[in-house]
């Protein structure tokens, strides 16, 4: 896979960028002034590949970030990277027919994330198939509510039923006890007929009252015999939708106290950070990790309640669709089961996270070449020890392995060594082309060493030292200048990259220019074009040296919304849209047109043509390559057409012999009269040798047909009624970068005037005739 473009929310100053695209070349540069965010760009695509975050990437509104990436794999997702029987079937064609893929990270709250397929087909067949989901969910949620409050109503009939029948029954208990002496008093003195009848009139209402009791009870127990069958039937959904109820209850209490554990973990880290007391840290330690067992359980038992709770809801489903529930059971747990069979948008994102290239960024603790190091840590992997990075790729690039140094040979060890650092001190030289003298380059030598008894707990373990030598010094990397060690680490960082057979890979650097001469950087520019082809290189910079002025198709430009306010979001403005950036942004590339003119790279005695702007220094330096490559012509682009007569003048002043290229267009006429006036006070034949308006062209462009305009600029089928100029307008298309890509076409002779047809040809012919007219 290849990383193709970028999208980021919510990382320190960026809020939200639209896709960003990469170079095709794999050489991607971020410009634009400090605190603009060229830096935080860098670090989001590092933390999406390695998914951490800390407090200082969030945003002051604790927004958490959300960075995607979108790959290029070619044909064959399917089979290679997806297995075929764990996509939906829906699926299945629309994956078929994806070129690129797009992956999501997400950070939540906890700092944790998630990692997703965020390709807009698959997300929306995921977003209906949830719907869907959520749409049953309520239905069933609405059904089990029902069920409960109808549950609760019979209950509560119940209960109350129960109550009457339990008040009635005490007061049998009652009148039987208040029955029991009447009687006995009556069969005593039975034969004292005024006493019977006086006890015979106090009995009867009891015995009524009891019989009337014994009637509503057996009433009551048949009332409540019905509740009982009515509750029956409601048993399986009612036992379900209870369970439901109370795991509801409890996932809402358990998330309460997961959010409470967060909020403590997030205050203790702020007071832990600011804490400076070694006693105090200690307490602050222990509580801190205290609340973050209390947040990692109540996270696992929130897990643990939403699954249950996702497989009792879908029992009730099968429930309500008339399944008993023994079935309703054995069903749930197979859709269950088979749901997990099929990739899910996280799933499908973590499978394809696998194959992704590996993120790398060149930073200075680790990537900077140490002064020594033991072996014991670099066999051993220990990345925590310093300039670890560096070493290991030292390693790497000398074609070391653990076996070298088991050679018991001192004698032949050290002549392999020595043969090693020749080897690699050639091969570096062909990049750093400094000399630290006016005679001498440096040279780069490893020695494998032992402690001694100054180093009592080491003694006699071996260890790696290296040394960057000259013809008078041999010092330590630490002791030469920033410069030449991060150009040293650097040189093994890419190299190693490109020997570790890791050829999906990508570099990030952060300002590779800052330590280095001019000429140095130029250096570092080198050695990204020889690895361009087995690495993608993303970096920042401030430095025109770090820019080819002929592929700023390569550029992305980062700077503030508002330039006057350090706190407004960062936006990034891709190399079609380099119009649109400040000029204090763009002043790298301003800077490295200056530095050109300054060293002469440009002007000339003579054959200089001045051209309105950069997009015609491509195209009229492609033109006059496909009339002759042999021409010997100098194309100074002016920094729009209200600057041409500047430049002109300067050359005047200069003395140096020049032409003037202008379009027919409005502003072209009025440069035209203007300068005619001004400069040359009406003299036709002096003017005339040194401006040339090409009638008809209102843009450089235009000298190619519609035809081979679409096919060799554009490089697409779409139907174009105007001028060609005008169709870059319109569609606010980036006039240099559709150039500075035709011309390296050119360049690379993938094109050349055989392929044009008549009209294109007839048009250059006429440009390159009138133009050569004009020069001396």
């Amino acid at each position: 896979m290849r990383l193709i473009a970028f999208k980021i929310k919510n990382f320190r100053s960026i809020i939200s960028t639209d896709w960003n695209y990469l170079s095709n070349d794999n050489i991607t540069g971020l410009i634009g002034q400090n605190e603009s965010g060229k830096t935080s760009v860098l670090e989001s695509l590092i933390c999406f590949y390695e998914g951490k975050i800390t407090d200082d990437m969030l945003r002051s509104d604790l927004s958490f970030p959300e960075v995607s990436c979108r790959f290029e794999f070619g044909q064959g997702l399917i089979g290679k990277y997806l297995k075929t029987e764990r996509l939906p079937k829906e699926l299945i064609p629309l994956i078929e027919n994806l070129e690129t893929i797009e992956i999501t990270r997400k950070w939540n709250n906890d700092k944790s994330s998630d990692i997703f397929i965020s390709e807009e087909q698959i997300s929306d067949y995921y977003e209906i198939l949830n719907k869907e989901k959520r749409d049953r969910r309520k239905e069933i949620d609405l059904k089990i509510s029902e069920i409960l409050k109808a549950y609760t109503i019979v209950s509560e009939k119940r209960k109350e039923l129960e109550t009457k029948k339990t008040i009635v029954e005490d007061r049998q208990i009652t009148i039987t006890n208040e029955i029991a002496p009447l009687e006995k008093n009556i069969w005593r003195r039975s034969r004292k007929q005024n006493l019977k009848a006086e006890y015979d009139e106090e009995l009867e209402p009891l015995k009524t009252e009891f019989e009337n009791n014994q009637l509503q009870i057996e009433e009551l127990k048949n009332k409540i015999s019905e509740i009982e069958k009515e509750q029956s039937t409601q048993s399986p959904l009612a036992s379900v939708a209870i369970d439901i109820d109370t795991n509801s209850n409890n996932y809402e209490t358990t998330i309460a106290v997961k959010d409470d554990a967060l909020s403590s973990v997030r205050e203790l880290e702020q007071q832990f950070n600011l804490a400076t007391n070694p006693a105090e840290r200690k307490i602050l330690q222990q509580q801190l990790e205290e609340a973050r067992t209390i947040y990692s359980e109540a996270n696992e038992k929130v897990s643990r309640i939403y699954l249950k709770l996702n497989k009792q809801k879908l029992i009730a489903e099968k429930l309500f669709a008339g399944i008993n529930l023994e079935n309703a059971k054995n069903e749930a747990e197979k859709e269950l089961n088979k749901e997990s069979e099929f990739y899910s948008q996280i799933s499908m994102g973590r499978e394809l996270f696998k194959f992704i290239p590996t993120f790398e960024f060149f930073e200075d603790f680790s990537s900077l070449l140490p002064n020594r190091i033991d072996l014991e840590d670099l066999m051993n992997e220990n990345t925590s020890i310093e300039g670890y990075k560096a070493a290991k790729n030292f390693l790497i690039v000398s074609g070391l392995n653990p076996g070298f140094f088991e050679e018991k040979n001192n004698r032949i060890l050290k002549q392999k060594i020595e043969k090693l650092n020749n080897e690699l001190t050639i091969d570096f030289r062909d990049y750093w082309r400094q000399k630290v003298s006016n005679e001498n380059q440096i040279n780069i030598n490893f020695e494998l060493e032992h402690y001694d008894y100054t180093h009592p707990e080491k003694s006699g373990k071996p260890y790696l030292e290296f040394w960057i030598k000259d013809r008078n010094e041999r010092l330590y990397p630490k002791q030469r200048s920033r410069g030449v060690r991060w150009f040293l680490s650097f040189y093994l960082e890419l190299k190693a990259s490109a020997l570790d057979g890791l050829k999906n890979k990508i570099l990030l650097i952060d300002e590779p220019g800052l330590s280095l001469h001019a000429r140095a950087q130029e250096d570092v520019l080198k050695v990204f074009e020889d690895l361009k082809e087995k690495m993608q290189i993303l970096y920042t910079t401030h430095s025109p040296h770090l820019i080819d002025v002929n592929k700023l198709y390569r550029l992305l430009a980062v700077q503030r919304a508002n330039e006057d306010d350090f706190y407004s979001e960062t936006k990034i403005i891709d190399s079609k849209s380099l119009d649109e950036a400040s000029t204090d942004t763009l002043s790298p590339v301003y800077a490295l047109m200056g530095t050109k003119l300054n060293d002469q790279q440009f002007i000339q005695e003579k054959n200089n043509i001045i051209v309105e702007d950069i997009a015609a220094y491509y195209y009229y330096n492609a033109f006059m390559r496909l009339k002759d490559p042999n021409y010997k012509l100098y194309f100074l682009p002016s920094t729009g057409i209200a600057n041409v007569s500047i430049l002109a003048n300067l050359l005047l002043g200069w003395k140096i012999h020049y032409v003037i290229v202008l379009d027919d267009d409005i502003e072209g006429k009025e440069v035209y009269e203007n300068f005619k006036k001004e400069v040359y006070f009406d003299d036709n034949e002096l003017f005339n040798n040194h401006v040339l308006k090409i009638d008809g062209i209102q843009g450089p462009e235009d000298i190619l047909s519609t035809i081979d305009f679409k096919k060799y600029v554009l490089k697409k089928r779409v139907g174009i009624t105007e001028l060609n100029s005008e169709y870059v307008r319109n569609n606010e298309l980036s006039g240099s970068v559709l150039a500075s890509g035709f011309l390296r076409e050119i360049q690379d002779n993938n094109l050349t005037m055989s392929d044009f047809d008549d009209e294109t040809q007839e048009n250059i012919c006429n440009f390159a005739e009138r133009l050569l007219d004009k020069l001396i």
